[in-house]
């Protein structure tokens, strides 16, 4: 197979990749947080709240051991 074909093949799946995950995060907004808003802004603040706080967890859980907490430095693959 030839390198340019190659290269169109990786960027598809990319594409097909990126749309599933964005395409997945958007029907979650969607169906989640309005389901939510739907309901009052006393219950929206909390969920949102709970969103962020989940966030942070998981990037803490996540994080790959020995990797400095914040850093300037950009990351390159080895």
């Amino acid at each position: 197979m030839s390198e340019a074909l190659t290269m169109v093949l990786a960027g598809l799946a990319g594409s097909l990749l990126g749309a599933i995950f964005f395409g997945g995060l958007w029907w979650t907004i969607r169906k989640g947080f309005y389901f939510v808003a739907s309901h009052g802004l006393e219950r929206l603040v909390p969920c949102l709240i709970g969103f962020v706080l989940a966030r942070l967890l998981v990037t803490q859980a996540t994080r790959t051991a020995g990797e400095p907490r914040h850093s300037t430095e950009a990351r390159h693959a080895p």
